[in-house]
């Protein structure tokens, strides 16, 4: 285990090695990490095929229709849907096109293109201290401009030809007008 300091803050990293899955929580590795960081009420934004473990309520939210979800919303414009708020928000979107074509058969290709506009939705539903985990290539899951500090780091090995990736911990430090 690594810390080193950013924006301030001690930021936890760690490495770990898990198998190259066709969704990102069918290993057993990756669903622990994230599973162990859940807390209260509970989005999982992008949920895909694998339900999450959790002692509270968990809202599953799929752009796929045909994917077991409480509701099936674009992410960007989510927050305007649903008048919902959580604790926790668990943001894997798919990290390319080819992720995109595979497993979405080509929709959701505007994850990619418009992550602030998914990252500013996500801020609407998610609550003053709660965090968001975020899954993909890169850690910057919540634009800088926004008020997140970034408190944690995994990496995620893939022996092989599979691609590494990062888990990451955002935790909103901000409060809006509209939560007095």
């Amino acid at each position: 285990m690594q810390s080193k300091k950013t924006h301030g803050l001690d930021v936890t990293s760690t490495v770990f090695q898990a198998n190259s899955e066709k969704w990102t929580f069918q290993d057993d590795t990756v669903r622990k990490w994230v599973e162990d960081r859940l807390d209260g009420d509970v989005l999982n934004a992008c949920a895909g095929h694998t339900e999450l473990r959790h002692s509270g309520e968990i809202h599953r939210n799929d752009v796929n229709k045909e994917r077991k979800a409480h509701t099936h919303h674009n992410l960007k414009h989510m927050s305007d849907k649903v008048n919902l708020s959580f604790d926790t928000v668990v943001y894997d979107p798919p990290w390319s096109v080819f992720q995109v074509n595979d497993k979405y058969e080509g929709r959701g290709q505007d994850t990619i293109k418009q992550s602030t506009l998914m990252a500013e939705s996500i801020d609407d539903m998610l609550n003053v201290g709660g965090k968001v985990l975020g899954f993909g290539y890169t850690i910057d899951m919540i634009p800088s401009s926004m008020d997140y500090d970034l408190t944690e780091i995994a990496v995620f090995t893939i022996p092989g030809p599979g691609k590494d990736f990062f888990g990451s911990v955002h935790q909103k430090t901000n409060t809006k007008l509209t939560q007095f």
